[in-house]
């Protein structure tokens, strides 16, 4: 991550070696920079080598199933086969259709499973479907999908193989080491269907393919039979999806050995599929395994296609949802989704390490110890050593903790927590955090109004952070929206929660000194009191809500 020179380190520096040239201050620059990120990252690899005793020692796939890691096996009663073949190498596959740019918490679910199963030395495949994506997988649903352009498909699957890219790059790094030796590092291959689809001739299709296939057996999918009863229909590219998706199985399993098939446990039907077309035209059979859906508090999937919940998806992509956003999106998970099955899920503790996290968050659920594992554990995975390191370190200076002098209890603020709790190392990681291209923590860099005495100059900044703060959904009036939730900067109070005269005020293109003059004595206060040496402000919107403003005036 960039950053320009800090003048406390140039200062640091001259002190030990007045005589030391620019070009000297620039190298010993670099090398305590360079010492900074290892003493930093090395925090993290303690927390994770403190914690990899505790995962899977190593196991096999009939395990994991006996302990309820995976919900179902395909074929039904056949346990003591796959046994048999548990030995053997062959891949496991997984497939994802690219309907959006990003994954999403639920998707992470049966990537786990995969994940898993390279612990115990199987080699991996993920299928991104930009050919069945265009057809929309009827599963679950009790109307047709909207449909994108094949070019938006197509940039959608990249952006998602980049997510992928960077979960097996920290999951090789920081996760499998604890399970077993470097010869036993698997594969993990990124593949697209159109790849093998688009080359399908229509007469071989229909005569080498659909004849292994009977009507009644479609029929009685769960998704047509959901379509049917609520009297929508289905098209007949929705009714042949679970045929495409079954070649993409005999392919893998023809080409790669993949005998093993891994989804959601909304994919039963759709995994059957394969497994019926490879054993009608090999005569041999292959498997599937199931994991259990990741679902709300009131048991609706958990699925960025799915609003009514009243839960937002949690995105993967950074750019949709800083690795800050995504560890407080799981560290607020509510208290109805802690279970065995959640972390089951979600992370790679055994059942030993999830009894006893269950049994501390009986105990103290206040301090919410079963977010907290998963929060670290999967920050590690999907945005690697830096964003749980920042993620952390935001989270201290954004949500401080009481400070006990003996008979005294100080609640500092954020202000106080940069100033006077953060070592001279995490001051300065924590500029390089806020960089421009560091895309770690919610931040703006926005230039200070010329004057705190220009009322007016004051007000346009206020404004312009709040329409900046805005990422979800923009609204037609996102400023005064934003002011109605309450706003701080830098501990002061700029507009209490449901505060209206202060959103009148906002509203106003020209000044009102008797409107005005309410707002604008807070935001002087409030500019004058940030962190000089840092230029760094801190804004509080609602509860919950926090980011960085970095000044960029010189």
């Amino acid at each position: 991550m960039g950053l320009g020179r800090d003048p406390e380190w140039t200062t640091i520096i001259t002190q030990i070696d007045p005589r030391g040239t620019s070009q000297d201050l620039s190298v010993a620059y670099f090398w305590m920079k360079c010492l900074v990120k290892v003493i930093l990252s090395s925090r993290i690899q303690n927390i994770v080598r403190l914690w990899s005793c505790r995962f899977h020692s190593r196991t096999t796939i009939s395990h994991l199933l006996e302990n309820k890691y995976f919900s179902e096996l395909l074929p039904l009663r056949s346990e003591k086969y796959l046994k048999a073949i548990e030995e053997e190498q062959f891949s496991v596959y997984l497939g994802i259709d690219p309907s959006t740019s990003s994954l999403q918490l639920g998707n992470l679910v049966a990537i786990m499973g995969l994940l898993r199963c390279g612990t115990i030395g199987k080699n991996g495949i993920v299928v991104l479907g930009t050919s069945t994506v265009c057809l929309g997988d009827p599963s679950g649903r009790t109307e047709k999908r909207n449909t994108e352009s094949r070019e938006k498909y197509l940039a959608n699957a990249d952006s998602i193989e980049k997510q992928l890219g960077k979960i097996f790059q920290n999951y090789y790094e920081q996760f499998h080491p604890n399970f077993a030796s470097a010869k036993d590092v698997p594969s993990l291959k990124i593949l697209r269907n159109s790849d093998w689809l688009l080359r399908e001739d229509m007469m071989t299709f229909l005569m080498d393919i659909t004849t292994h296939f009977r009507m009644t057996e479609l029929l009685e999918k769960e998704s047509v039979k959901l379509r049917l009863s609520v009297g929508h229909g289905m098209d007949l590219s929705e009714f042949l999806y679970p045929v495409l998706q079954a070649i993409d199985f005999l392919y893998l399993y023809q080409k790669f050995n993949s005998q093993l098939q891994i989804g959601g446990h909304d994919q039963l039907g759709n995994i059957a599929c394969g497994l019926n077309l490879i054993h009608r035209k090999t005569g041999k059979y292959a498997f599937g395994l199931t994991v259990p859906l990741l679902t709300t508090p009131d048991g609706q999937k958990l699925s960025k296609s799915i609003s009514g919940s009243g839960m937002k998806p949690i995105w993967l992509d950074p750019k949709l949802a800083r690795p800050y956003s995504f560890y407080q999106r799981v560290l607020n998970l509510p208290d109805l989704c802690v279970s065995e099955k959640l972390l089951k899920q979600l992370s790679f503790f055994n059942p030993e390490q999830i009894d006893i996290l269950l049994e501390e968050n009986r105990k103290s659920p206040d301090i919410r110890p079963v977010q907290h594992a998963l929060a670290r554990e999967l920050t590690l995975l999907v945005h690697g050593v830096d964003g749980l390191q920042s993620a952390q370190l935001a989270t201290r200076i954004f949500f401080p903790r009481a400070v006990n002098h003996g008979v005294q209890i100080r609640n500092p603020s954020s202000l106080d927590v940069i100033a006077n709790q953060l070592s001279f190392a995490e001051k300065n990681y924590l500029l390089e955090c806020l960089s421009p291209t560091a895309q770690l923590l919610p931040v703006l860099h926005v230039p200070d109004p010329a004057s705190i005495s220009d009322q007016t100059a004051l007000v346009d900044w206020f404004r312009h952070i709040l329409s900046r703060t805005e990422v979800d959904s923009p609204q037609k009036d996102v400023v005064f929206d934003r002011a109605s939730k309450g706003v701080t900067v830098n501990d002061v109070v700029i507009l209490p929660a449901g505060s209206t005269s202060g959103q009148i005020a906002l509203k106003m293109s020209e000044p009102d000194s008797g409107i005005w003059s309410e707002i604008t004595p807070r935001l002087a206060k409030a500019l004058s009191s940030h962190v000089p040496s840092m230029g760094l402000h801190v804004v509080k919107i609602g509860k919950h809500e926090h980011w960085f403003v970095v000044n960029t005036r010189s």
